[in-house]
């Protein structure tokens, strides 16, 4: 199938299938995937979510989402987990959209 958009021609082949085999690159457990997972999922929220859907986006992560992962890995011993969470949110705190 062949569409247009915007002067661009896009290909699409719907009966397609893709497979996605999890963190080939990383590993499941890994503090780096951590890391990135917590620092794009709040900076995906700060880009995409605005008002008060935005706020309460926010506010659950801050305060409910983070909490319970910080505590988790903290029981399991997981502190490098632990603080790359942490990472993550002080990476959001400091940065400057430009």
């Amino acid at each position: 199938m062949v569409l247009h958009s915007v002067g661009r021609l896009i290909r699409y082949q719907p009966a397609s299938v893709v497979y996605h085999k999890e963190s080939m690159s990383v590993g499941k457990a890994n503090p780096l995937k951590i890391y990135y997972q917590n620092r794009n999922r709040l900076l995906f929220i700060r880009r995409n979510t605005f008002g008060i859907k935005g706020m309460i986006s926010k506010l659950f992560f801050i305060t409910i989402s983070t909490p319970v992962s910080l505590v988790k890995y903290s029981l399991q011993g997981k502190w490098n987990f632990a603080g790359n969470i942490w990472k993550g949110l002080t990476w959001n705190a400091n940065y400057k959209r430009t």
